[in-house]
């Protein structure tokens, strides 16, 4: 049952019960409707058939950056959500800082432009400082982020993903050098599936489960 509001998205489902109302569209029992977190479905995605496959049996942490900040731990074959959106973070929540809604309004508030998201502010650049500059300290708060994330995670590698990982040459180097230094042997990569990450970690979430009760008797 859906009960997310002032969130500029979802607001007509309010109160409703989505996976009945999926169940009836598509003509198929309730129980038959398996939901999970978006950022879980983004990484276990990743591991199954993505960026991340050869650390199927290790720990990997990841991120879907956007308009708002997912997190997600895999672990012992399965992802699940981190839920580390609104942990304590500068003088704010996670969120507040490592979000396309930030960007915009760091820009706007430097320049007094209003852009559309950060596929415009990387289109400024090379020749806008300003650009450049928000986006070079979005990097280094997205790297002090994932210091926190891996002290308590521990994983073996680091996933990102969403829309503002595409701009992710214009401030990655930031993040994998304090990485890096922080934590060698931890490498930090970007999604190699795009949106298909969700989808594919979808299905792998409701169909590896019967894989290992039943062997061999599906495939993907």
């Amino acid at each position: 049952i859906s009960y997310m509001q002032g969130q500029n998205k979802y607001e007509q489902l309010y109160g409703l019960n989505v996976k009945e109302l999926l169940a009836t569209a598509l003509s198929i029992p309730a129980k038959a409707v398996m939901m999970d977190n978006d950022a879980a479905c983004f990484l276990q995605g990743e591991v199954f058939a993505g960026a991340a496959t050869a650390f199927e049996q290790q720990t990997v942490i990841g991120l879907t950056l956007g308009t708002g900040l997912g997190t997600a731990i895999y672990r012992n074959g399965k992802a699940s959500n981190a839920d580390l959106w609104r942990i304590p973070f500068n003088n704010g929540i996670a969120e507040d800082f490592l979000s396309s809604t930030w960007c915009v309004s760091q820009y706007r508030s430097v320049t007094g432009r209003q852009l559309n998201g950060v596929h415009e502010l990387a289109a400024r650049l090379p020749g806008d400082a300003d650009a450049k500059a928000v986006l070079e300290m979005f990097g280094q708060q997205l790297a002090n982020f994932l210091l926190l994330f891996i002290a308590r995670e521990q994983p073996a590698a680091v996933c990102i993903g969403g829309n503002i990982a595409k701009a992710f040459s214009l401030f990655g180097s930031i993040v994998v050098d304090t990485i890096g230094h922080a934590h060698p042997q931890i490498p930090v990569f970007t999604s190699a599936l795009g949106e298909e990450a969700m989808v594919l970690g979808a299905v792998a979430s409701a169909v590896l489960p019967l894989q290992q009760t039943f062997p061999g008797t599906l495939s993907l």
